[in-house]
């Protein structure tokens, strides 16, 4: 199998299962086809799963124009993800020599249709149609023809932000640059279809508390990044019980508590969750600033209240017309209204705290979101039931 063939199949691997490969094979075998491989692919990955040992032994190796320059820059930046590979000319080049430039080097470059143009120091000064150099008179220089108002990144910037810029400028190509302004490589839209899949699965394993595990990879690793949120949940799920255990009198006195419980806790979790996805899928866009927060909050507190008043509304009817008791229905229905309004405060609340914190706001929110409107549902459903429990059925 040739070198590219093989990069094809390496694009599309699992990244645990190619960073076994690149562990068990030969340095300069994997220079020659990572070469041949997305930059991102070729570095993300490996950054992720493979030892500082393995890295360091393909560092160094021989210079590999995607692997090398990429590998030096920190993890998940421009650096990483660019491609050295671009389309550059002087801007001191008439038309004539500007379109000779491109046509040697348009066949080891990325396909664009635009030219990235630089002085005489290698630093970004603009870009320029490759249809503007063809259809231009043959002493028109490139400098003539350039256009300034070209959108970059420098190598060390983030790579969720990169995505946001080219979405922002509606650009399918950015070019990244260093300190000094000397052009480096460019990241193309391909690149950020990779990272924005990344960021995607990498924020839902977080919500989840799940790690970076295959559909049928080894048991030993699914074990070990579900264990310890699935302990979390388990003592969360002990607080519950304890709260549930405050009310055993009461529960014993009106059996049909314990059978409506769950309609106030299970509606409290769903509403908490629905506003944590909004608010962390925001936050990863960049559409969810720091000073807008309060904002947020109060908007899924209106909105919890509006959820609250309807189904409280629903319920209660449906418990007067099931157990015949209007004040079983109006207690379930108060804490239906109570226990939405605390959802979509925690919903907005604990991501906003988290970011705040210097924490991810996706690492495993899900679980105390839903573990606090629980108890919350069951503090207020059982605790009106008791204060008024003399009058119900």
């Amino acid at each position: 199998m040739t070198y590219q063939a093989t990069a094809k199949v390496f694009e599309y691997v699992e990244q645990d299962e190619a960073a076994q490969t690149v562990a068990s094979s030969a340095p300069r075998l994997l220079i020659n086809v990572l070469n041949k491989t997305n930059a991102a692919v070729a570095t993300n990955g490996l950054h992720d799963n493979l030892g500082a040992q393995t890295v360091q032994a393909l560092e160094a190796t021989a210079e590999s124009p995607v692997l090398t320059p990429s590998l030096k820059y920190g993890h998940h930046t421009a650096g990483t993800i660019m491609n050295p590979k671009f389309l550059a000319v002087n801007r001191n080049l008439t038309a004539v020599l500007a379109l000779d430039v491109i046509r040697m080097r348009a066949r080891y470059a990325v396909a664009t249709s635009y030219a990235l143009v630089l002085d005489e120091e290698e630093k970004l000064v603009g870009h320029v149609a490759i249809v503007d150099i063809a259809l231009a008179r043959h002493k028109q220089t490139v400098d003539e023809l350039c256009r300034a108002d070209v959108v970059s990144v420098t190598v060390d910037t983030d790579q969720e932000e990169c995505t946001r810029i080219m979405q922002r400028y509606n650009v399918n190509e950015l070019p990244v640059v260093d300190a000094n302004g000397v052009l480096r490589g460019i990241i193309m839209g391909d690149d950020v279809l990779d990272v924005l899949k990344e960021e995607a699965t990498e924020d839902m394993y977080r919500l989840a508390g799940v790690g970076h595990e295959a559909v049928f990879g080894p048991l030993s690793g699914a074990l070990k990044s579900r264990l310890p949120w699935l302990g979390v949940n388990l003592a969360t799920a002990f607080l519950a019980a304890l709260a549930i255990g405050l009310f055993e009198t009461a529960i014993g006195r009106v059996v049909a508590l314990a059978v409506l419980l769950p309609l106030v806790t299970s509606q409290g979790g769903m509403g908490g969750i629905q506003t944590l996805t909004l608010a962390v899928r925001s936050m990863a866009l960049g559409e969810l600033p720091s000073t807008q927060g309060m904002k947020l909050v109060s908007r899924e507190l209106m909105l919890g209240a509006a959820h609250g008043l309807l189904f409280g509304l629903l319920v209660g009817i449906a418990t007067y017309a099931w157990k015949g008791d209007y004040m079983l229905g109006v207690v379930l229905a108060v804490a239906m209204l109570g226990n939405m309004v605390i959802a979509g405060l925690t919903g907005a609340g604990v991501p906003l705290l988290l970011r705040k914190a210097g924490h991810d706001p996706a690492v495993s929110s899900a679980v105390f979101i839903t573990t606090f409107t629980d108890i919350m549902g069951i503090l207020l459903f059982l605790g009106i039931a008791t204060v008024v429990i003399e009058r119900l059925a």
